[in-house]
């Protein structure tokens, strides 16, 4: 009866224990001291790809895609009880598999190694999964070189403001970042391509067949249909390439790349790399090519612009210089011819001539003054402060003053176009004439002058005041006669020029305040 018992207790256990490997979703397989199969559960066989019959007695190694790494596998289990690693198996069908194996050994009553028992699970969708990530580790990395290669790129083209420089630099960056037999550059020049650099081995003859035929553009498809796409081409085999057209100095020649230098949709040039060995260059060069010919286009594009400025400078200076020259000769004819009217003038007889062509020479002087002026600053913005000081000193020198004269500008940062200039200057001229003229008597010796300026709602504001006797009723009024000619003229050009205002008072002194608009942006600091 115990006997019976055993037998059927062991029956139940065996049958749970093939219902367990039967299940199983994991690849089970034992094998005996001989390394032949005895069990291949339902798993392995959907796996593997092998029936149970076809498998059963098979060596164990079929297996593996390394049987020396099964075998190694089945001795370390046997010696160790124990073995898990990370091996690769091999389908029916020749595939190649990943899967995490744990092989142990199977042994009898007595402890005696019978066999090995290995389950084993398919690690495929993680080792994919690790791949992808790695991959895409390896193109976040890419991409962040080759954005920090571009920006030095781009950096070291910028810094240059010559043509010449910008292709020298254009070579020594290709050479940095792809490998090649030789580079050169065309250029368009009125749409006809010149070749402005060609480096490497055998630079010399393909300088040479490019120069004299290859730019044949119709006997050229290749670089045609660059120019016409403004898209790059890759010729991996030029020999089986139908575009490539050979010569002689270029049938070395196995790998070809073409690259657009395009700015604003308008081609400049092209870039071209060559070598002796087929696919020598790829499309991830072509993607790193084209960003630096991008950099390189517009790098080139400033470096004309730059120059074209400096010969267009050097040409409007040439010719302001010559308009100065002329203009200043011209005022001081006019000076000269208005000094020999007022010598031709009996200083009794025609007094008021004699003032009416002094108050001439000093207004023409004053444009003199401001004319020098704005051409020492090539007509550009000038500082009303200079101005001011200049018109002042200049009216000044014309007088023979022989009383003390207190000159002083309030410091200021407004700046003032030159048309402004020019009537401000009369206008000072005016001014300061007037103070010179009526000034301090002797029992009062000195003369004073403050002229002060400021900014304000899109106003400039001068306050010109001396101490003199101030102005005359009438004037105050705006009731002044033809014989305030410098007062109607100021006032002219203040409100139809300028489009200010003028206001007159007496404070200690005359008192003058005058606004104009602001053409200039000041600014504050």
């Amino acid at each position: 009866i115990e006997t019976a018992r055993l037998y059927e207790s062991l029956s139940a256990s065996e049958t749970y224990t093939r219902r367990l490997i039967n299940s199983s979703l994991n690849i089970i397989i034992a094998s005996d001291t001989d390394r032949r199969i005895i069990e291949f559960n339902p798993a392995a066989q959907q796996y593997f790809g092998y029936s149970h019959d076809e498998i059963i007695g098979q060596h164990a190694n079929i297996l593996y895609a390394d049987p020396q790494h099964g075998d190694e596998i089945f001795h370390k289990a046997c010696e160790n009880g124990r073995c898990t690693t990370e091996v690769l198996n091999r389908r029916k069908n020749g595939e190649i598999f990943p899967v995490i194996l744990s092989a142990s050994a199977l042994k009898n009553r007595r402890g005696e190694v019978t066999g090995v028992m290995g389950i084993a699970r398919d690690i495929s969708a993680q080792k994919e999964a690790e791949a992808e990530k790695e991959r895409l580790l390896a193109a976040e990395y890419e991409q962040r070189v080759r954005a920090e290669s571009l920006s030095q790129i781009t950096l070291a083209l910028a810094a240059h403001t010559n043509p010449e420089a910008v292709l020298d630099e254009i070579i020594n960056q290709i050479s940095i970042l792809i490998p090649h037999a030789t580079c050169n550059i065309v250029l368009l020049k009125n749409g006809i391509p010149r070749l402005m650099r060609c480096l490497g081995a055998g630079s010399a003859g393909i300088a040479e067949a490019i120069e004299s035929q290859l730019y044949q553009q119709a006997r050229l498809p290749l670089e045609d249909e660059v120019l016409k796409t403004r898209s790059p081409i890759l010729i991996t085999d030029c020999r089986t390439d139908p575009r490539w057209v050979t010569f002689e100095p270029t049938a070395w020649i196995r790998s070809h790349v073409v690259i657009p230098i395009s700015h604003h949709q308008q081609v400049l040039g092209l870039l071209r790399l060559d070598n002796d060995t087929p696919h020598a260059f790829s499309e991830q060069d072509v993607e790193r090519l084209t960003p630096l010919a991008n950099a390189a286009a517009i790098a080139l594009h400033n470096a004309q612009l730059y120059q074209q400025a400096i010969e267009d400078a050097q040409t409007k200076l040439i010719l302001l210089n010559e308009v100065n020259h002329r203009v200043k000769n011209n005022l001081s004819a006019i000076i000269g011819l208005l000094y020999a009217e007022q010598n031709q003038l009996n200083p009794d007889s025609d007094r008021r001539y004699v003032q009416i062509i002094d108050s001439l020479i000093q207004r023409v002087q004053s444009l003199a003054a401001v004319h020098t002026l704005l051409s020492s600053q090539e007509w550009t913005s000038v500082s009303l402060n200079t101005l001011l000081s200049q018109i002042i000193h200049a009216t000044r020198q014309s007088y023979d003053v022989r009383r003390p004269v207190n000159i002083v500008v309030v410091p200021s940062e407004i700046q003032i176009t030159p048309r402004q200039a020019h009537n401000l200057a009369l206008i000072i001229n005016e001014l300061t004439t007037n103070t010179f003229k009526h000034g301090r008597s002797s029992t009062h010796p000195e003369i004073e002058i403050t002229v002060t300026a400021w900014e304000e709602d899109d106003q400039i504001w001068v306050e010109y005041r001396d101490n003199g006797p101030g102005y005359p009723p009438p004037l105050l009024k705006n009731k002044g006669d033809d014989s305030h000619i410098g007062f109607n003229l100021i006032n002219n050009i203040l409100t139809k020029t300028l489009r200010g205002a003028l206001s007159l008072r007496n404070d200690s002194g005359a008192v003058t305040l005058f606004s104009f608009m602001v053409e200039v942006k000041n600014d504050k600091f």
